[in-house]
């Protein structure tokens, strides 16, 4: 069996910022346009889905009173059974 994880971040960071900004072109010396772009966009870092890694789980590890435990490099977890 192959357990797999996804993990989604909240936005750790979410903001609006405002720009403007001006240049001129020349030619020869000589200013032939000056440009000025105004504008607003928001900023979010974060809130995306990424694979967390998984875990193969054999049929003949053990799963009886603790189980077995599993460390992925990123996942660190137990397998047990509880008989009801």
């Amino acid at each position: 069996m192959k357990y797999y994880w996804r993990e989604k971040d909240k936005p750790w960071l979410t903001s609006n910022l405002s720009f403007e900004l001006q240049t001129k072109v020349e030619l020869f010396n000589t200013e032939v346009v000056e440009v000025t772009a105004q504008g607003e966009v928001e900023l979010t870092v974060g809130g995306k889905w990424f694979n967390a890694g998984h875990g193969d789980v054999e049929y003949c590890n053990n799963t009886d009173d603790s189980g077995t435990y599993y460390d992925t490099g990123f996942i660190k977890f137990w397998v047990n059974q509880e008989n009801s």
